[in-house]
């Protein structure tokens, strides 16, 4: 009997007062970040129900991006909020063992500026070694090595780090020690020994054309240096943008604020159409555009502002898919040239059975895709988010999901939760993506979930259920308060 070798989430938004995983306060304008949201304890008690069962080690927690709010939060209330995290999952005392052996990050938009300051702490330590003064010192690097056997010199956040070992001074976390969390980014691959079957984690946000908005620049004012790029050379040109608007501009005392402000407002399609006038009436004040009657400058001014709030809304605002037409393309696009040059690199071959995990999104789901290049179908998972979007309707689309990996590389996902009108269609299962594989671990995960004995899966859909209608009515007041709706 396979054990559960890696669990990824995703998607957490640890500090957003609408993630299921932060508690609100009763106004709904903020958050309490010393107190675990149910939803948080009762998915750490499913999680802790899976992994008993293991027979040799604990898993690997992978943490697949978005997990610290970065961008429309305070850094203080995210870390809090991943402390109550690792309290709930890393303790060991008398009647509770740790759930995870080691914990890997991948940031995403959200908390990019996690990578940013692990690497350019890297950069630092290398700069304080390299003592030689008669030799080129080398550029920093943007991304790290692919797969995890390759990555030879970890890269370990200081930040999360530090809020680790914070607990290891405190009865029941001594057995942390000296544990670092260590960042991959923006992908992190395991392969079995002959290199013929892999699991991939990645955020996903660079499927989105958005993220490459630098190069798109580049390539439009230089068309001559057009070309497919590499994954170092994609963050190179891009990581400043990504880190700025996705990571940072929340931050920024009361601008940031009023930066969260405005994203909410955008949600709304009366707020809007009220920020898109207001904003479109003043530019125009204020600006000339050459060759346009005064009469259309607001409107053009209004049409541009419009295309720019649906870029910034994103895939997550898209309803009526799990991926749209454009998110195809892109992932396409990201899955057959620079990870495809990736694996090459650092594998030689692409291996025939691959699975690629994301998130992003906040939409999941299971599939199977074919992409030029890769000899089999790719099987694909998507693990969704935890925040609540909409005050009004729920969407069956939006919800989230944990993938487990064995230690073969056989993959299968736990789908926890889709946003549904009744609280009683809320209901865990568990899918995988290829539904004609003979995958012994589904089905053995699958048993163990359906069985249900403690009722603990049961306990997390309806607590699950329960928090979804409080985010979406704290929404609805502030919306009401703000004269959206």
């Amino acid at each position: 009997m396979s054990d559960i070798s890696y669990v990824s989430l995703s998607d957490m938004h640890l500090g957003e007062e609408d993630s299921l995983l932060s508690v609100p306060l009763q106004d709904g304008n903020a958050i309490d970040p010393l107190q675990a949201s149910p939803v948080m304890k009762r998915l750490a008690d499913c999680l802790a129900e899976l992994i008993k069962h293991n027979q040799k080690k604990k898993p690997v927690l992978v943490l697949n991006g978005d997990i610290l709010e970065l961008a429309l939060c305070t850094t203080n209330n995210a870390a809090m909020v991943f402390d109550r995290f690792i309290e709930l999952t890393m303790k060991k005392d008398a009647d509770k063992e740790p759930l995870f052996e080691e914990i890997i990050f991948i940031p995403g938009n959200h908390d990019h500026h996690i990578w940013e300051v692990a690497r350019e702490s890297q950069y630092v330590n290398y700069l304080q070694k390299a003592n030689s003064l008669n030799s080129l010192l080398e550029d920093a690097r943007h991304t790290t090595n692919l797969f995890f056997h390759r990555q030879k010199i970890k890269v370990p956040s200081v930040m999360l780090t530090n809020l680790l070992q914070r607990h290891q001074r405190a009865a029941g976390f001594e057995h942390l020690g000296t544990k670092e969390i260590n960042v991959f980014y923006p992908n992190l691959g395991f392969v079995n020994e002959d290199g013929t079957r892999c699991v991939i984690f990645s955020h996903g946000h660079y499927i989105e054309s958005i993220y490459n908005l630098m190069t798109n620049v580049k390539e439009t004012l230089f068309p001559a240096q057009k070309r497919l790029l590499k994954i170092n050379e994609i963050e190179t040109e891009n990581f400043a943008w990504v880190d700025f608007f996705w990571s940072a501009l929340g931050r920024q005392g009361d601008a940031g604020r009023d930066v969260e402000i405005v994203y909410e407002k955008i949600q709304y399609e009366k707020g809007r159409a009220d920020l898109i006038n207001k904003l479109s009436a003043k530019l125009a004040d204020m600006i000339d555009i050459p060759l346009v009657w005064d009469r259309l400058e607001p409107r053009l001014i209004a049409s541009l502002i419009k295309l720019m709030v649906d870029i910034a809304l994103g895939e997550r605002s898209k309803r009526k898919e799990f991926l749209s037409e454009e998110s195809e393309k892109g992932f396409k696009a990201f899955m057959e040239h620079p990870l495809y040059m990736q694996i090459i690199q650092e594998n030689k071959k692409i291996p025939q059975d691959l699975t690629f995990v994301f998130g992003h999104t906040h939409k999941p789901f299971q599939d199977v895709r074919q992409f030029e290049g890769y000899p089999g179908r790719v099987k694909v998972y998507n693990t969704g988010g935890w925040v609540v979007e909409n005050p009004i309707d729920r969407d069956p689309l939006i919800g989230a999901s944990v993938v487990l990996v064995d230690d073969e590389l056989n993959t299968t996902s736990i789908r926890l939760y889709n946003e549904a009108q009744s609280m009683s269609d809320y209901k865990v299962k568990v899918e995988q993506a290829d539904s004609q594989a003979n995958n012994q671990f589904h089905n053995r995960i699958k048993a163990l979930v359906d069985s249900d004995l403690n009722k603990k899966w049961q306990a997390f859909s309806k607590e699950a259920a329960f928090a979804v209608e409080q985010r979406a009515l704290n929404m609805k007041r502030r919306a009401e308060k703000a004269g959206y709706l």
